[in-house]
């Protein structure tokens, strides 16, 4: 072992203790069947037979059970003085994984297990980095695949989060990743499509994939795909990926009849069979596309015109009622009873789907890469669920799907963890054994440790869902009826779930009357944030058909912070350029090419508050009051504790010219509405810096209730709301409550603002800037709807220039909700970060 690299300093223990190496040398192999595939390529079956039963190698553990093991001196032996020419690091990997298996058994203190049964034992798979079962009741038989020598390419071990196969009755424990060279092609194929699509396509992904030549025509055939395809991505932006091999192509990456259709090399793959080598791709969502919040796998085949599935065209509404809305990781389609999945059989079984496969391959041979091991895989999986074991219950559930569909929750660690597991398990029974992967599924799904849930009130009757033990939702398998082999996939699933749209405020009968949307934005150049609002709100509406006008101010002076002594304000810079002369000219441009018109853009030095008259009253009657003090100190923001007296006139300047901005702004939308004759249905009043995350869906906003208002709940932020605050980072008005908002400049001096001071009970210190406008909302009769951050999903964010020149980004002011949360593991809180040592 000593000559194995591979073998760390941490790991010598095991060659150290006396002890536990007599052991190892003594009693031998703590599982007497751990890897006869391996040591297959050091000699053959007939080698490790020859092991087992040389003078003084093999002994007796279980006499009725037939278990034998094979001694450490004796395996090792076959793999040092081996004839084959193996590289000196297979050889490393496969003795350090035999003495880490020992080692971890010794650890645990199940050195020895008697309860073993060898058939012909099963082995480590190629630079595997395997530990044994939690409850390692069984191995399974030496695996039937064709393809079984071919090597494991998904080492997970680089990873920070170990991704696992779950324990298994039946199999072994895997790692799962894209860490070794094997795997270097899958890596780089993931990189290449986060760097090209992560931006935009961030919110969901919709993929699939066709290898192979038989495929190739599908995309070269006019009117191939089903139209809702192109309704999908027109209409709600969504992002369909199509891999496919079998044809070259000018670019890797294309866009055809709407898919971005991503080449694959399918010689850089690991199995000779597409069908096996699609299953790398479809079971590894998160591996590809780590940087997605939702996915779906949809089978290419599905999309075909003629099958008529009923696709869905709004994919995000389709995703929210089958994972959003009862709160799982997966949501799974169940298997019908029908000829396709079951034969003529009455019952949806495994055996009864197992045996409509290999029925079926009579007209269609290529349905698997071999029939009869399909065969035994369903016999042996009943074998090892005879027993009542908590994973053959749920295995004699039946937990069956068709999974030419499947969503999954990526924004969830527990969810991202879980769904690894499980594919992984997935992963290895496939690579075991049939290329079938529905078959496989419910042995892999029984291994994840979830049971079967009570129905939740509130849900659909007949909700299948599967939880785990602290008794969370996971998985949700939806209703057989609704399967596309009965045409009804979309339409039957949103009748059975309830779409959330039937609540949603309607569009006007008027079916020619556009809905009107107008963004008004004011703050500083130094913070102003625009890209994202192009990608993830503007584009999104206009998909939607949705008229939308740009409103813009913002002051190249550079205003002093509120909190000016964070250590980051001073270097914050835009995200579109400092030139503010090209800006606008810029500005237009994007906003053309996303179909929005740019109806004001105001670039100017500064916001003259100044010379406002009321504000000019405000002040004269402020020196009478309280001469000593700024004129500023107690309008519109009070504070009067000593800390806190300059930071406060800081405020009411700033967001005195805030308002006085957005004031022009809004009157200029104002005359626009007047010159053109239609008003704007809803108005959206935001902040400078405001970085969106996802795609800002309207629709679905809307769907949280009729109200007057929506804001962001920020319910759970830390330090919390105080009750008498509502979050004033964005407003998005009905336009019959925008003028309240488009004219808060003039409604601040109108407001008592002693009268909300008093609600509050303090003494030096009035209403902040979110009691004031709760205050307002509330003197005006405005009804305003606090929704998940999910739903707005943005933060106020700001680009700090580096020392080194480059830039990055973090969130300057952070707001999250509990109820549909937005995932922003990916940036730091501006405030977390050291920036003494970032501009030392």
């Amino acid at each position: 072992l000593q000559r194995a690299p591979f073998f760390g300093a941490s790991d010598t223990e095991l060659l150290q203790d006396p002890v536990k190496q007599a052991f190892l040398i003594q009693d031998g192999l703590s599982r007497c069947s751990l890897f006869s595939r391996r040591l297959d390529i050091y000699g053959g079956i007939n080698s490790v037979r020859d092991l087992s039963s040389g003078a003084g190698a093999a002994h007796d553990l279980d006499p009725q059970k037939g278990c034998k093991f094979i001694p450490l001196e004796s395996a090792l032996d076959s793999v040092l003085s081996s004839p084959y020419q193996l590289p000196a690091s297979d050889r490393a990997h496969d003795l350090y994984d035999i003495a880490m298996h020992f080692y971890c058994d010794l650890k645990s203190g199940e050195a020895l297990k008697t309860n073993y049964t060898i058939k012909s034992a099963v082995s480590l798979e190629w630079g595997s980095d395997e530990a044994k079962p939690k409850e390692p009741t069984h191995v399974d038989p030496t695996c039937l695949s064709p393809e079984k020598e071919k090597p494991w390419i998904l080492d997970g071990s680089c990873s920070d989060t170990k991704i696992a196969s779950f324990p298994s009755e039946a199999r072994l424990e895997r790692s799962c990743g894209f860490c070794g060279d094997a795997a270097a092609y899958l890596r780089t194929l993931r990189d290449e499509i986060a760097a090209k699509y992560k931006e935009r396509c961030s919110d969901l992904v919709v993929y699939g994939a066709a290898l192979g030549k038989d495929y190739v025509q599908w995309l070269d055939t006019p009117n191939m795909f089903d139209l809702k395809v192109k309704q999908a991505v027109e209409q709600h932006g969504t992002c369909i990926f199509t891999f496919f091999s079998g044809a070259e192509r000018s670019s890797p990456f294309l866009v055809e009849d709407h898919q971005i259709v991503i080449h694959i090399d399918s010689t850089r793959l690991p199995y000779l069979h597409d069908r096996r080598n699609v299953k790398l791709l479809k079971l590894n969502p998160g591996l590809l596309f780590p940087w997605a919040q939702r996915i779906i796998w949809q089978d290419v085949k599905l999309m075909k015109r003629r099958m008529r599935n009923d696709l869905p065209v709004d994919y995000r509404q389709h995703f929210e009622v089958t994972t959003e809305k009862p709160g799982v990781c997966v949501s799974f389609q169940s298997l019908p009873a029908h000829k396709f999945a079951i034969g003529q059989a009455s019952a949806v079984t495994l055996r009864n789907h197992c045996d409509a496969i290999i029925k079926a391959a009579k007209r269609r041979p290529t349905v698997s890469d071999d029939l009869s091991v399909l065969s035994n895989q369903c016999d042996h999986y009943y074998n090892i669920h005879e027993k009542d074991t908590p994973e053959s219950v749920i295995f004699r559930q039946e937990p069956l799907i068709d999974s030419a569909f499947m969503a999954f929750d990526m924004r969830r660690e527990s969810c991202r963890m879980y769904i690894g597991r499980l594919f992984c398990s997935w992963l290895d029974e496939i690579h075991c054994y049939s290329d079938r992967d529905q078959v496989s599924f419910s042995t892999a799904f029984s291994s994840s440790g979830l049971h079967l849930a009570r129905a939740s009130e509130g849900l659909s009757k007949g909700l299948t869902i599967y939880e785990d033990s602290d008794g969370s939702p996971m998985v949700h398998f939806t209703s057989p009826v609704c399967h596309w082999y009965n045409h009804l996939f979309s339409t039957c699933t949103l009748t059975v779930l309830g779409s959330p749209a039937q609540n949603a405020p309607r569009v006007p009968s008027d079916q020619n009357k556009k809905i009107r949307v107008s963004l008004i934005v004011a703050g500083t150049l130094q913070r102003f944030l625009f890209k994202s609002t192009v990608e993830k709100v503007i584009a999104p509406l206009t998909a939607s058909e949705i008229e939308v006008d740009y409103y813009l101010s913002l002051s190249t002076s550079k205003a002093k912070a509120y909190r000016a002594d964070a250590g980051y304000t001073g270097h914050a810079e835009p995200d579109i350029g400092s030139d503010a002369d090209s800006i606008p000219t810029l500005i237009e441009s994007m906003l053309s090419q996303k179909n929005a018109h740019a109806r004001v853009i105001s670039i100017k030095q500064d916001i003259d508050i100044d010379s406002d008259e009321m504000l000019q009253d405000h002040r004269a009657r402020a020196k009478i009051e309280h001469p000593n003090e700024d004129p500023d100190q107690r309008f519109p923001v009070l504070d009067m504790r000593s800390f806190a007296l300059k930071r406060t006139v800081v405020a009411n300047r700033n967001l005195l010219k805030l308002h006085l901005a957005v004031q022009y702004l809004w009157r200029e939308a104002v005359r626009h509405e007047s010159e053109s004759g239609h008003q704007y249905d809803y108005v959206l009043f935001m902040r400078d810096d405001s970085l969106w995350l996802s795609k800002f869906d309207l629709a679905k906003l809307l769907v949280a209730g009729d109200h007057d208002v929506y804001v962001p709940a920020c319910d759970a932020r830390s330090p919390p709301l105080h009750p008498q605050e509502i979050n004033d980072h964005i407003l998005i008005s009905k336009r019959s409550s925008a003028d309240v908002f488009g004219n808060y400049y003039s409604t601040l001096f109108e407001t008592d603002t002693q009268k909300c001071m008093r609600r509050l009970g303090f003494k030096d210190r009035g209403c902040n800037s979110e009691m004031l406008l709760k205050f307002v909302m509330e003197e005006h009769g405005i009804d305003a709807g606090r929704v998940g951050q999910g739903l707005i999903p943005f933060q106020r964010s700001m680009q700090v220039k580096l020392p080194d020149g480059s830039s990055k980004v973090c969130f300057h002011k952070f707001c999250q909700s509990v109820q549909d949360p937005m995932v922003t593991d990916s940036i730091d809180q501006c405030k977390n970060i050291d920036w003494t040592a970032v501009f030392q």
